[in-house]
Formats: C-alpha cells, structure tokens, sequence
C-alpha cells in the first residue's frame, strides 16, 4: 500500500513538477537558440573551467 502524504506535501509534490516542468520547456527553448560566435569561446572555456574543478574536487585536489 503507498504511503499517504499529508495535504501540504502534496501541494508542494505538485508544486515541484509544475516548477520542474516549466525548466524543462525553457531549457528546451534555449537549447534550440543559436549562440553567437563571439560567445561561443567563454562558453566553451567555462565549462572546460566547471569540469576541471569537478575533476579536481573529485580527486580531492
């Protein structure tokens, strides 16, 4: 038998998708806009920067 949520969890459950839903459709948007040449560099530099931090935090170094 599943588990009963109180009233105000499930409001918050509902909540959540509806906030998770609406992410969803404007990452989708924004994934689907072409980036501009002049940005494309820092982007591509931030998120080779994010990923050596993760590599490093991983290694604990």
């Amino acid at each position: 038998m599943a588990k009963k949520q109180a009233p105000d969890a499930q409001v918050e459950t509902r909540i959540g998708r509806r906030v998770n839903r609406k992410v969803s459709v404007l990452m989708t948007e924004i994934e689907k806009e072409a980036v501009p040449d002049r940005l494309l560099k820092p982007a591509l530099d931030l998120q080779k920067a994010l990923g050596d931090k993760g590599d490093a935090e991983n290694t604990g170094g």
